[in-house]
């Protein structure tokens, strides 16, 4: 059996939800995300992000691929969104299972 690299397929899964500088009663797109979008955007530039985007009407998905825990909450700490307050956000390590190569996107932020 080939030596398989357990930690190869380990990445870091950020559940967003509202901060306390959420506005409730605004739509996701009029909370002032674009720094976000584009921060999350130049992590998937660097290799970093596997996937992410909105989940429901409040909350958000990221799926990290880094080296450690550390590096995950490193991410996150600096996420505008996050030390901006509109966001709040859980990382759990998440084993990736199946996956498939590529799926169509839908881009928020251009």
């Amino acid at each position: 059996m080939a030596d398989d690299n357990t930690s190869d397929h380990i990445a870091y899964a950020a559940l967003y939800s509202p901060g306390p500088a959420w506005q409730h009663g605004k739509p996701m797109e009029e909370q002032g995300l674009r720094n976000h979008g584009l921060y999350i955007r130049s992590l998937r530039d660097a290799g970093t992000l596997i996937a992410g985007g909105k989940l429901g009407e409040t909350r958000g998905l990221a799926v990290f691929k880094t080296k450690s825990l550390e590096d995950a909450e490193a991410l996150l700490a600096a996420d505008p969104a996050i030390t901006g307050g509109i966001f709040v956000a859980e990382l759990v390590p998440w084993t990736i299972a199946f996956a498939i190569e590529s799926f169509p996107v839908t881009p928020l932020y251009r």
